[in-house]
Order: C-alpha cells, then sequence, then structure tokens
C-alpha cells in the first residue's frame, strides 16, 4: 500500500484521505506566494543594486589603472629627480580625471634608481547600494622603468687602448682630418666623400667647395663618463691627443688632426642625454700639435684634459672632434690623415686601469652613439673586439648594429654572444655614394656562413664607404648565456696573410621603446 504524507506550514490544513480542498486551501497558498514575494523582493532589489554598483566601480578601476599607467611613465623619465617625477606624475593623473587632494589620493614613491611606483586611491560611486553600504576604496598601483642606452666599449676605465694595458679591448679611438676621404672609414669627421685629386678643394678654415660629405658633423664624436657615487675626482686623461708626426698611430700620414676636448656635465635626467649637450661645456681644451718631443701632446704619453670633481656622480659627456690646421699655407699641410687616441678615467692619482665587473666604484666610458676605431696591424691570426653591454632587460627585442666601411682586408666577421656563441642575424648594405641622401631600403638577407657559423662576407671591399646594417633577434630567454658580463663582442677573420686591420665606425643600439611598465 502507498503511503503519501504532505508537509504543510502554518496556517494551512492537513488533509485527510479522502478529503477535498476547499476555498480556504486556495485563500492560504495565496497568501503563502504574497509574503514570500514580499520577503525576496528586498534582498532581489540589492542584488540588482550591487550589480549595478559593481559593473560602475569595475570601469573605474580600469579608468584608474589606466591613468596609474599614463602617470608612472609619465614620472619615470625624471627619475632618479623624484621632485620631477612626482610633479610630472601629479599632472597626468589630474589630465586623466584624478586629482590628489581632491578626488584622489595619489603617491609616488622611486623604487630604484631608473623605477618609480605610482599609487592611486579614490571613492567609488555607490549608486543604488548607498541603503546598505556607505563607500568603496578603488586602488590600483603601476611600476615603470627606463633602460639606458646600450653602452659600447668594455668593461673597463678605459677605451681604445690599442695594445696598451695587455691590448684590453685592441683597438683605438680615431678621428679623421676634414680632408681625408670620408671612405677610409670615418663618415663624419671628413668634409669630403671621394678619392679623388680635389685635396686644394679643402680649405685650412674648415670649408670645403668640392664633392662634399653630407654627414659630415663638426661637433665629432660623443662619450658617456659614467661617475658612481662615493668617489673623489675623476681625470679625464688623453693618450696622444696632438698627433705624433712620424708616430706608429699615424695611419694616413703625418698632418693628422689635434683634438679638442669638451665636458658636459651630468644633471638628474640620464635617461635624456641631448639636454646635457645643448648646454654650455663645463671645460674646452685644444691640445697643441706635436713632434714626438718629450712633453708634447703629440709624443706617446697621457695628458690630462679635464677633471670631474669628487661628489658629483652621475652621466657626464666628452665631445672629442679633430681640429683644422695649415702649417705653412701649403695645400699639403692641411688635415687629412689620422689621429689615434685612447681615453682613460684616473681616480685621483691613482692611473690603474678598473673593471665594474669587480670594483661598484670603477668609472666607466662608453661611447654614446658611434664608435670610431683603428685597428692597426697588430699581428695575429684573428681579432676579437668588445662590441656592447646587452643585458637580459633586452630579452625578445633586436640589436641593431651598423658598421660603416668594415672589414677591409677581412675575410669574414662574425657577431658573438656573452658566452662566444656566433650569433645568426640578417643583413642589409646601403649600397649609396652619398650616405644618407637619397638611399634605398634593400631588403635584409639573411647572413652567410663559415664553415657552420654565422658570419657576414666582407671579402673584395664590397663595404667601401658603405654602411652595413645587422639585426640580431633576441631570445625571449635571454640571460647573457649565464655568464657574468653581457658584453657582445666582434670577431675578424683575415683574408689569406693578412692580419686584422681597420678603420671603421660602429653603432649599437636595441630596437624598442627603453621606457615600459613592468607592473
Amino acid at each position: 500500500m502507498n503511503h503519501k504524507l504532505t508537509m504543510a506550514q502554518k496556517g494551512d490544513q492537513v488533509l485527510g484521505e479522502g478529503a477535498r480542498p476547499g476555498a480556504g486551501g486556495r485563500e492560504s497558498e495565496s497568501g503563502y506566494v504574497m509574503a514570500m514575494t514580499a520577503l525576496l523582493l528586498i534582498p532581489l532589489l540589492v542584488f540588482a543594486a550591487f550589480a549595478v554598483d559593481v559593473g560602475a566601480w569595475y570601469a573605474q578601476a580600469a579608468r584608474t589603472q589606466r591613468a596609474a599607467d599614463a602617470a608612472a611613465l609619465a614620472a619615470v623619465v625624471w627619475m632618479p629627480n623624484e621632485a620631477s617625477a612626482t610633479a610630472a606624475a601629479l599632472d597626468v593623473a589630474a589630465r586623466n580625471g584624478f586629482v590628489d587632494g581632491g578626488n584622489a589620493t595619489i603617491t609616488v614613491e622611486r623604487v630604484g634608481a631608473q623605477q618609480v611606483r605610482v599609487r592611486i586611491q579614490s571613492e567609488g560611486e555607490v549608486y543604488f547600494g548607498a541603503p546598505v553600504m556607505d563607500s568603496i576604496t578603488i586602488e590600483r598601483f603601476a611600476v615603470a622603468e627606463y633602460i639606458l642606452p646600450v653602452p659600447m666599449g668594455n668593461p673597463t676605465s678605459a677605451l681604445g687602448t690599442g695594445n696598451l694595458f695587455g691590448g684590453v679591448d685592441g683597438i683605438w679611438l680615431a678621428v679623421n682630418g676634414i680632408c681625408q676621404d670620408r671612405q677610409q672609414g670615418d663618415q663624419f669627421s671628413a668634409r669630403r666623400w671621394d678619392d679623388g685629386s680635389d685635396l686644394d678643394s679643402c680649405n685650412s678654415d674648415g670649408t670645403y667647395s668640392g664633392n662634399a660629405n653630407v654627414n659630415y658633423d663638426p661637433e665629432g664624436f660623443v662619450y658617456v663618463v659614467d661617475v658612481p657615487a662615493g668617489i673623489g675626482d675623476v681625470n679625464v686623461q688623453i693618450y696622444q691627443p696632438g698627433l705624433c708626426s712620424g708616430s706608429t698611430f699615424d695611419n694616413y700620414g703625418a698632418n693628422g688632426p689635434r683634438l679638442n676636448v669638451r665636458l658636459y656635465a651630468a644633471d638628474d635626467t640620464p635617461l635624456s642625454d641631448q639636454d646635457n649637450l645643448d648646454r654650455a661645456p663645463v671645460a674646452n681644451v685644444d691640445f697643441d700639435r706635436g713632434d714626438c718631443s718629450s712633453g708634447i701632446a703629440g709624443d706617446n704619453n697621457w695628458y690630462q684634459a679635464v677633471t670631474i670633481p669628487g661628489g658629483n656622480p652621475g652621466r657626464w659627456f666628452l665631445r672629442v672632434r679633430g681640429i683644422s690646421h695649415e702649417l705653412s699655407g701649403n695645400s699639403s699641410d692641411r688635415v687629412g690623415g689620422l689621429n689615434s687616441y685612447a681615453i682613460r678615467l684616473a681616480r685621483g692619482a691613482d692611473t690603474s686601469t678598473c673593471t665594474s665587473l669587480t670594483d661598484p666604484n670603477c668609472p666607466q666610458i662608453f661611447a654614446k652613439d658611434w664608435l670610431s676605431l683603428w685597428r692597426p696591424n697588430l699581428g695575429g691570426t684573428s681579432a676579437q673586439f668588445y662590441l656592447a653591454e646587452i643585458v637580459p632587460a633586452h630579452a625578445g627585442k633586436s640589436i641593431e648594429i651598423v658598421l660603416f666601411d668594415p672589414g677591409e682586408g677581412m675575410d669574414n666577421l662574425q657577431i658573438q654572444s656573452p658566452g662566444g656563441t656566433s650569433m645568426p642575424f640578417r643583413y642589409q648594405q646601403s649600397d649609396c655614394a652619398t650616405l644618407g641622401t637619397n638611399c634605398p631600403d634593400p631588403a635584409l638577407q639573411t647572413n652567410d656562413s663559415c664553415g657552420g657559423a654565422p658570419c657576414l662576407d666582407v671579402t673584395g671591399r664590397q663595404f667601401n664607404d658603405d654602411a652595413v646594417r645587422i639585426l640580431v633577434d633576441l631570445p625571449s630567454t635571454y640571460d647573457c648565456d649565464g655568464q657574468v658580463q653581457c658584453w657582445w663582442k666582434i670577431l675578424y677573420t683575415p683574408e689569406g696573410s693578412n692580419t686584422p686591420t681597420d678603420r671603421t665606425t660602429w653603432s649599437v643600439r636595441v630596437i624598442g621603446d627603453p621606457v615600459r611598465l613592468t607592473e
């Protein structure tokens, strides 16, 4: 026998077996529905109100995050100047609708020499939930950082020292005279570009009436002097700043240029270099032309150029250029040739070379935009040079290397990562007589192979008076090959019985915005 039990709420009738529901039962059920509806209506309205408010909070949180991102990116370029960074952050936040002390509380915090955190707190609007809550705080933050330009040179306190100090970099810094041909490896210092016999068109006052070099830059080459905090005077010294007639460092004749050196002070915006160089130099030194006699700036010795006073850390800048001269009114005395020189940073009277890899108080000297160099015949069957420091922060980006007039007399050159691996690359040649004017943009080609290693074929002077652009793609897992230092190098392999000898100009940069969000 089946039994059916019926449960009822208080006030309902319990019907026995065989009984028929009457009108009183239907009225009771109707009251039950109305009562339950009334009870549930309030929480349903509250949930609906919360749904509207929560949607508005999400929208406001997104606006807050965008404002924090924009404020952090605007602020970080001023670091480590916290006052300027804060002012920039507050200005950008206000232009995005968040005013500090008004509708928001904004904090700007330095989290590193090149990092800043911006935090924005604001009250979320409460539209329909006001009967059950007073307010809600919405907070978002962003961290931005910038990466300084790629340093070209080596990890020591000296640059372009040839075979001095055991040949740490195996190259000399170099500047050609204004009457030298551009095709002799210096695309910026030479007034003329062709190899003709128009030397008389090169005037002693620095003007040129012949077939001019469109890339001529009278300002010369710029070097970065990175001075750490907490050290005393840094003496900037130049090796052979006045050409020494008959010097073994003079490649293209004895009438190369003497040097002019200008020093520009550091400021509190290290990401921006141009503002330093636009100011007047704090020192401007012309070196005398030497004749190899003792005590003359042309002999093979170091000479004091300028001093950076102690207690002035930061990125200082040197501009080095050749000075025109004419000794006797004879065109043969006009400046052609080459001046090979070196730069070292001495800590007070201590002229020993230090390295940042082991000494945090070691000042550094780097080329800024272009490294103008001369590799003389120092013997050997190959030559490996420091190129640039590429840190792991650049992982996933591409390195752009521009070599002007490279590798004459060489068979090939290779681009090597910190671990010594020859890296694959793509390249293109400018292939135009007046570099920078109506130059085509040829398609990138893949590298050649030298015994299985990626390399660039430079035989037959095929890049004479031309630039070759090389792109190396960094993997997303790039970590300097696990090495302590992150310095990349170039390996030269001679052609036949030649020794590595070259006069060229290099540039290295990482493609991509140096300013980025990290959180």
